[in-house]
């Protein structure tokens, strides 16, 4: 952001790049679906915001700065609701790393290249190379920039698909508030670095030794910040594997118990239907039709049939080989069985691997699961049903989930906004939180349909 020998629009052309590849950052953090208008208003908005801004001050100084940084938090917040700490983080993470590896190819590896008076084309040059700069970084060093900040969202999303002990709650939430601590920290340095560089560019001679310093300084304190907030997420990650193995023996432990809980009634039943049937030769040979209708009824009862369904939704989890789904499922079966839910399950083929991540999966069933139990239970009808099928067709392996609503239709169109409920307020993070993950990996996708009092969710993964 410098402006030199008055060339307006060299310097709206480089506020623009900035705009483009901050923004760029800022969607790769996040992996936000930004609607079109709002980025339109932003790239276009922001050089004329800028432009106010060094207009009305006459000489470049921190106030222009700051009117920048508000002018990113406040799109931040139009875009996602986050609380001020991380807003400013990824502000700042976006700003610095645009601004810094701009600078070190613009002032480090182009000097001596382009003269004094082309400083102007070395700064565009230097915001044309971010990108590609942050494309390579994300490749080699296998890091996407989202993975320096533990997702409280993911945790609670995490905690209610499975289910948590008080012990391990107590890790994350120390983990939790120890991040709260470095980020402070990382937001304290990151914008008195940020600052200071930026102001330094503004006033000083780019080839000034104090300038080269001081920017070979403040990048530096920024890939310690970087690295400081990586070992955190890195400590949290492992901490999430350790506990991820802990959920998963305890879901494996209960499909276990109702598997031969099943087993023993079945066997049960066996011996008991073979006494029985041997007891009704006399009354069928007599031709009684009414001892043989209430015999029928005996049976039905000493069989306990009414009683086993969910046992044998359990049993269909056997063509089930990923043992974190599974675990999940198990969980959600019972789960609705404890408000007198009928979980139906169709599952036909083997799954026994997936092409996700087998976290976002739990994460991904928990959702479409937790808000299809909600709903049935809030209809009072005399037997709740909630559907899950699991299936290949053609080259896509789809989850779908479908279940009665109260409502005679839904707006689709709403449904993902984040906030919107229709269970009430300080709700309706869960679909939101769902699309985003889904946008993570472009060979998955989502299909709804709310109408006639039927809610069906379809989750598509196409084969690679």
């Amino acid at each position: 952001m410098i402006i030199l020998n008055g060339d307006i629009f060299l310097f709206v052309f480089s506020i623009l790049l900035q705009s483009v590849v901050s923004l760029y950052i800022l969607n790769k953090m996040m992996y936000l679906k930004m609607k079109h208008y709002c980025l339109l208003f932003f790239v276009l908005g922001h050089p004329f915001f800028v432009l106010g801004a060094v207009f009305l001050l006459k000489t470049p100084n921190l106030l222009l700065i700051l009117c920048e940084l508000i002018c990113y938090m406040l799109f931040w917040w139009a875009i996602v609701d986050k609380n001020i700490g991380v807003s400013l983080f990824y502000v700042l993470f976006a700003l610095s790393l645009s601004f810094y590896v701009k600078e070190f190819v613009s002032s480090f590896m182009l000097n001596g290249i382009f003269t004094f008076q082309q400083a102007t084309t070395t700064t565009l040059i230097g915001y044309i190379s971010v990108i590609p700069i942050c494309l390579l970084m994300v490749k080699y060093t296998k890091i996407t920039p989202r993975q320096f900040i533990i997702c409280e969202q993911l945790v609670e999303e995490y905690q209610k698909a499975v289910g948590l002990s008080d012990t391990v709650q107590g890790q994350r939430r120390d983990l939790a508030k120890t991040q709260h601590h470095v980020m402070i920290i990382c937001n304290i340095v990151m914008l008195c670095c940020y600052s200071y560089s930026t102001y330094i560019g503004l006033i000083s001679d780019r080839r000034n030794v104090h300038f080269g310093c001081t920017i070979m300084i403040c990048m530096l304190l920024f890939i310690l910040i970087v690295f400081m907030m990586r070992v955190n997420y890195r400590e949290w990650e492992v901490q999430e594997l350790i506990n991820r193995k802990d959920d998963l023996v305890s879901g494996l432990a209960i499909y276990t118990k109702e598997v031969e809980t099943a087993s023993e009634s079945a066997r049960a039943v066996y011996h008991d239907f073979t006494n029985i049937l041997l007891s009704m030769q006399e009354t069928i040979s007599t031709k009684e039709v009414g001892e043989i209708r209430s015999m029928y009824v005996e049976i039905l009862k000493k069989c306990h049939i009414g009683f086993m369904e969910h046992k044998q939704e359990v049993g269909k989890l056997s063509h089930i080989k990923v043992l974190e789904v599974k675990s999940v499922i198990t969980a959600k079966i019972l789960q609705a069985e404890s408000h007198n839910i009928s979980m139906e399950l169709e599952i036909p083929q083997v799954i026994a691997h997936l092409q996700i991540d087998n976290l976002d999966i739990v994460r991904l069933l928990g959702i479409m699961l937790d808000n299809a139990i909600d709903e049935v239970k809030t209809l009072g009808t005399t037997q709740p049903v909630v559907r899950l099928a699991i299936f290949d067709k053609g080259n896509s392996r789809y989850f779908v989930v479908e279940n009665e609503m109260r409502q005679e239709r839904l707006p689709t169109h709403l449904i993902f906004d984040r906030g919107y409920s229709t269970k009430g307020c300080k709700r309706g993070h869960g679909l939101a939180n769902l699309e985003k993950i889904v946008a993570s990996y472009p060979w998955v996708s989502y299909h709804i349909q709310a109408k006639n009092h039927k809610y069906r969710i379809e989750l598509e993964m196409r084969q690679s």
